[in-house]
């Protein structure tokens, strides 16, 4: 979670740390929302594997729905609002140097609580070791990442590097959501649940880009309502 700070204090300076730091303090912060849902979703889990209650598959679909009705509005609001929210918060240099962070960090933190529901799968499912085996690949090559787009784009490449990591992540805690399940008689109901949330959160994460690429605030704060309607109305 840190290595990207030591990163790009060797890439670039450490002035440019703080620009990088705050945003993405204020993400890591609101991992909790994900968190709070996933550490409620762990027992029902725990319990349709072991045959009571909810079968894992309508629970981890449940989840991946809850998870995605907490994210989606904050970080939409987020990613259409960082620039003027920055601005306000910390002033125009800040704004013009962080807000790109922000909204890249938001998109980090959607696609990485929509992971916690099938970490809590596998935790679940009694192999917990999955996912520490899965953090120590990500570290060296996070690193390597940070240090080459970091030298390049700055902060905005050690963002973006952040973003790559939570993608390979949330990519192989699906691998092993459907992994620990293939014995499982719920294994196809759950691997549909899986590919549904891959392509949930594929969607909202290129909405959620969509948004960051627009310029004029009128546009964003538009195009920000009609996802929130839109977003409203599906939830």
């Amino acid at each position: 979670i840190f290595a990207d700070r030591w990163c790009l204090a060797r890439t670039n300076s450490v002035a440019t740390v703080g620009f990088y730091g705050a945003p993405i303090d204020l993400v890591l912060r609101l991992v909790f929302v994900p968190m709070a849902i996933a550490s409620v979703l762990f027992p029902t889990l725990t319990a349709g594997l072991a045959g009571h209650g909810h079968a894992p598959a309508a629970a981890l679909d449940g989840g991946a729905r809850l998870l995605a009705a907490a994210l989606f509005p904050i970080t939409l609001l987020a990613v259409g609002l960082a620039p003027e929210a920055i601005r306000l918060w910390l002033g125009a240099e800040w704004a013009s140097h962080s807000a790109p962070v922000l909204q890249l960090g938001a998109v980090g933190l959607f696609i990485g609580g929509m992971s916690l529901g099938m970490m809590a799968l596998v935790q679940a499912a009694g192999r917990p070791d999955r996912p520490a085996i899965a953090h120590s690949l990500e570290l060296p090559l996070h690193v390597g990442v940070v240090l080459l787009l970091a030298a390049r784009w700055g902060i905005e490449g050690a963002a973006a590097a952040f973003v790559l990591r939570i993608v390979l992540d949330h990519v192989l805690m699906a691998v092993a959501a459907v992994h620990v399940m293939r014995r499982n008689a719920d294994f196809g109901a759950t691997r549909a649940v899986v590919r549904r949330t891959l392509a949930g959160t594929a969607a909202g994460a290129a909405m959620l880009l969509l948004v960051a690429a627009i310029g004029p605030l009128l546009l964003r704060a538009l195009l920000v309502a009609v996802l929130l309607c839109a977003f409203a109305v599906l939830a």
